[in-house]
């Protein structure tokens, strides 16, 4: 397994890929979705950014400005010159703890990449109907109509997984705040111990 999760060539994409990409330089935030051949994706869309009508993709027809829900993408139009990973199933806990959230989880994930890409068209297929709703309607509330939840959804075809995924970065954000903490009271042991013993040679030179 590649432990660094990127992919350096888009030729390595195997249909019903889960890949993903950070959003920003600091990799704060990232976007999720399922590769389904012919340099496209197909992936969930929160909101639309404040882009110009001429941006619209003349490869694939896709427009940021307008489209949201499920959508489809080429690959460029989906990760915008970041890098692309690929969201590792299957890994151990140790692996899950130390990676960042959202980049792996502990379960199985379906083998047949056809059945993966037909859980998104059919997401696809279903926004498209409800598109019409207002903010794309109720259709995702189950996984807080995230991206990684679309695709974690499609690619195990079990809501309860992005329960997990969601639990386990739960715990990880406590240990990180816990392990902050204790450097933290560490910290202020020490400087208080230096402070006393300061006194006490001050004390004794007196």
């Amino acid at each position: 397994m590649d432990l660094s999760h990127k992919m350096n060539e888009e030729s390595s994409l195997k249909k019903g890929d889960h890949i993903y990409t950070y959003t920003n330089k600091l990799h704060t935030s990232s976007l999720h979705g399922i590769y389904v051949g012919n340099n496209e994706v197909i992936y969930y869309k929160s909101k639309s950014k404040s882009r110009s009508e001429s941006e619209k993709c003349e490869s694939c027809k896709y427009n940021p400005t307008k489209e949201r829900g499920v959508v489809k993408s080429c690959l460029k139009c989906f990760h915008r010159g970041h890098g692309l990973y690929q969201f590792q199933y299957g890994v151990s806990k140790r692996h899950c703890m130390i990676w960042p959230s959202g980049t792996c989880y502990t379960g199985s994930c379906i083998e047949d990449g056809k059945v993966i890409i037909k859980n998104a068209e059919k997401m696809l297929k279903d926004s498209h109907k409800s598109r019409k709703a207002t903010d794309n309607n109720k259709l995702y509330d189950d996984f807080d109509k995230n991206s990684m939840g679309f695709a974690v959804m499609c690619t195990t075809g079990n809501v309860t997984c992005i329960q997990e995924i969601a639990a386990m970065s739960k715990t990880k954000m406590s240990l990180k705040c816990f392990a902050v903490a204790c450097q933290f009271a560490v910290t202020v042991f020490a400087l208080q111990e230096g402070i006393t013993n300061a006194a006490a040679c001050k004390i004794n030179e007196n």
